[in-house]
């Protein structure tokens, strides 16, 4: 008999590529950690959301948000981001490039050197009124890019971050490929409170607003809200609950209870859209 023919075993190598990570906040505010669900820090300060030294061959990264409280919530009044040499702040209605005033009607903007940096108005959702909503969507190049959407003077931002980008990022989002929260000095910590303190901007790190709102360190730590805050069940007996359920149905998991509690506390159904 003849011998079977030799089986010729092919080896194929595929390269898989991590998937871009996502991070955010919003809110009452709630930040979402490099993948992670929701937790809640209601001070009032400047907060450092992301500080990445090596982004784009050392040119840096930095992401600021200013929380602002009323009465007993608070939320996200608008952010600076430092790419390389220049500064970008993002308010309701206009932005600021190193000090130069830019409106939605200026927009698609680009600048950088090496790598560029697009600024433009982000489509609206069809069913959504121009009159109270604003999206920009700052492009990071190729990869990465932040989306910032504004409901009247609501902000709420998201990250879409790529490794090669974000790679050694710290911050209120986390540790990367984690989103483990960890301190200035590298120990992880476990409460979210502290560690929104933790991450208050301080005179060592980058100056990104214009202006320096009161509170900054050294001289006076993240205010808290001192209104009382309504109890969770007080909250469910209010006229409001039945449009609040309605208005936060698209939501799931834990953050349905965080969109419920938004509309509650601020007495409008229209922050539920930015869920």
């Amino acid at each position: 008999t003849t011998p079977p023919p030799p089986t010729e075993t092919t080896t194929t190598t595929t390269t898989t590529t991590a998937p871009d990570k996502e991070a955010g906040g919003g809110g009452d505010p709630h930040f979402a950690r490099w993948g992670r669900e929701h937790d809640s820090f209601h001070g009032e300060c400047d907060i450092v959301m992301v500080h990445s030294k090596n982004f784009h061959d050392g040119a840096g990264f930095d992401l600021h948000a200013r929380t602002t409280i009323q009465d007993y919530f608070s939320y996200i009044e608008s952010m600076a981001m430092k790419v390389g040499d220049s500064i970008l702040e993002i308010q309701r209605d206009q932005l600021y490039l190193n000090n130069m005033k830019l409106t939605p009607e200026d927009l698609p903007f680009t600048f950088g050197g090496k790598f560029k940096y697009t600024i433009s108005n982000a489509p609206l959702e069809a069913s959504k009124n121009p009159k109270y909503y604003q999206y920009y969507k700052v492009d990071l190049h190729e990869d990465s890019s932040v989306l910032f959407k504004f409901y009247k003077k609501f902000l709420t931002f998201q990250i879409s971050g790529h490794p090669d980008d974000f790679n050694d990022s710290v911050g209120l989002m986390g540790e990367y490929h984690t989103g483990e929260m960890i301190s200035r000095d590298g120990q992880v910590m476990t409460n979210f409170d502290e560690y929104g303190f933790e991450w208050q901007v301080a005179p060592t790190d980058t100056v990104l607003f214009s202006d320096n709102r009161p509170p900054q360190l050294p001289y006076e730590m993240c205010r808290m809200p001192t209104a009382a805050r309504p109890g969770r069940r007080a909250l469910r007996n209010t006229s409001i609950m039945s449009h609040a359920e309605e208005a936060c149905a698209h939501i799931t998991g834990g953050d349905y209870d965080l969109c419920l509690e938004d509309v509650i506390l601020t007495g409008d159904v229209g922050i539920a859209s930015l869920w």
